[in-house]
């Protein structure tokens, strides 16, 4: 399959295998943005760091609520009638009316019918048609028929865009699970939105920043209820970018040209007892750019383990680990995904980090260590109140994260962004949103880094298809930057969507 893997549905069987704790879902629709270049998004972001946001397909125009995935190379939305079948919770009259719509047609089976997930329906027919069928890595699937429509970005000169989309007749797994109306899938393939952006030559829709924050502050027991904002915002202003000054990390060259994966240099746990979690463990052979194995902590590892799920990449292309010819800088590859929630390390990496994130919690001597196991590894505050209302406790009670990528760029993870709060009835119980791969894990995933979107709280991440890189920034208040990149773009002021 061309998407590298449905995040959501991955930490769902994840869960499942390994006995997480699998927390409530929840969304609350998200209004249509006011200006072309920035587009609110809702997240339960304590629960499940997934965004959220509202776009208008067809004539008139329908307003569907989206997750937005840069790991996924399809968009499909829930087609008018599916009901319960694309959604739990979803009524019949929610999702996308292509006969409502009279810009809205049928992919016929043509050129264009040829996604590795598309074929042609000709059984009980009279005009053949397209349709596609996604089974992803951990067993959730969606099916339906392919259409081209227009999707309103909101208004200005990318408004009424050309978009092929899939119409679910069927969804099976997590997403169904969330009571959504469907998927924007912002990946680099030819099918994504982006891909298809590409096509058109619409350049200022080629890249894209996401940024949420939680302002824990007044919610209750460290769920939000008014105080997550988050925002999708197109393009790259020079005005924004030189005030906030982002640090790049190319895409890796010659890993799968579909995937926004990286070269993670080192994670790094800061303070008394932290440290580096070594390269070495991030997947079991490291490759040069060559494709020629540099390094090994298992001599009998192939370079598939650590290729992408997707059928589209040969092994050679997505054993993108390396070294880079510069510095001689080893570095394991990494997905920067917004679909996923938490972090996925490769066993031996997550074992080592781990332990850095134990040592320097009981270096702090502000909580104490309840349980340590792949399900989960928690801690009880000794501050009374509630922990994840105080940031300044959080702070005092666990370190800081440190990402590092080749070419230099990095970014900080605070405490708010690497824990959750599982337990809605004791405000001091905080559990590590780390995990190892299953043992179950395809061994094509096992020695890949998925970075969440969780983790990434208060960070702008921008993803550039033109230049190929990825970019990261800390920022404070993600409300006043997307207010700025709408007046830098010419827009009109920016909407929080709250949660």
């Amino acid at each position: 399959m061309r998407s590298l893997l449905l995040a959501a549905c991955l930490l769902a069987a994840a869960l499942r295998s390994s006995g997480e704790l699998v927390l409530p879902i929840s969304f609350t629709p998200v209004p249509v943005a006011d200006s072309s270049v920035l587009y609110p998004m809702y997240a339960n972001t304590s629960l499940d760091g997934v965004f959220v946001t509202g776009l208008q397909f067809g004539t008139p125009p329908q307003t569907l609520q989206l997750l937005i995935d840069t790991g996924s190379g399809i968009t499909h939305v829930a087609g008018r009638g599916c009901g319960s079948s694309c959604g739990v919770g979803l009524s019949p009259e929610a999702g996308f009316d292509a006969q409502a719509s009279s810009s809205a047609q049928r992919l016929p089976c043509d050129e264009r019918c040829s996604c590795p997930q598309c074929e042609c329906q000709t059984q009980g027919v009279e005009e053949p048609y397209c349709v596609f069928r996604i089974a992803y890595a951990m067993g959730d699937s969606s099916s339906g028929s392919l259409w081209t429509d227009k999707v309103d970005m909101a208004s200005g000169s990318y408004s009424n865009v050309s978009l092929t989309f899939g119409v679910e007749e069927r969804q099976t797994g997590k997403i169904a699970a969330m009571n959504i109306e469907g998927l924007l899938a912002l990946d680099r393939s030819r099918d994504s939105f982006v891909g298809q952006m590409r096509a058109q030559n619409l350049t200022d829709l080629l890249a894209f920043g996401t940024c949420w924050e939680v302002d824990y502050m007044g919610s209750e027991q460290g769920y939000p209820s008014t105080n997550a904002t988050s925002f999708l915002m197109l393009g790259l202003p020079e005005r924004v970018m030189a005030e906030v000054q982002p640090q790049w990390t190319p895409l890796l060259a010659g890993a799968s040209q579909h995937e926004w994966r990286v070269g993670l240099e080192s994670i790094q746990v800061e303070g008394p007892g932290g440290g580096d979690v070594t390269v070495d463990l991030f997947q079991p052979t490291l490759h040069s750019r060559g494709g020629s194995a540099s390094s090994s902590s298992d001599a009998s590892s192939s370079s598939s383990d650590s290729s992408s799920s997707s059928d589209s990449s040969s092994s050679s292309d997505s054993s993108s680990g390396g070294s880079d010819s510069l510095s001689g800088q080893k570095f394991a590859p990494a997905v920067v995904d917004s679909g996923t929630t938490f972090v996925r390390l490769p066993r031996a990496a997550w074992k080592q980090f781990q332990q850095l994130i134990i040592n320097a919690t009981e270096a702090l001597g502000e909580a104490d260590l309840v349980q340590a196991a792949e399900a989960g590894t928690c801690w009880q505050s000794h501050v009374p109140g509630a922990l994840f209302n105080n940031a300044t406790a959080l702070a005092a009670a666990f370190p800081a994260i440190r990402f590092r990528f080749q070419g230099g760029a990095e970014f900080e993870a605070d405490p708010r962004g690497y824990l959750t709060s599982p337990r809605a009835n004791d405000d001091r119980f905080a559990c590590l949103s780390f995990f190892p791969w299953p043992q179950s894990t395809l061994p094509s995933l096992s020695g890949l880094t998925l970075i969440g979107s969780r983790v990434r709280q208060n960070v702008l991440t921008l993803h550039d298809d033109t230049n190929e890189r990825v970019g990261f920034a800390q920022v404070g208040d993600c409300t006043a930057l997307a207010e700025r990149w709408s007046e830098a773009r010419g827009g009109g002021p920016a909407t929080a969507s709250a949660a």
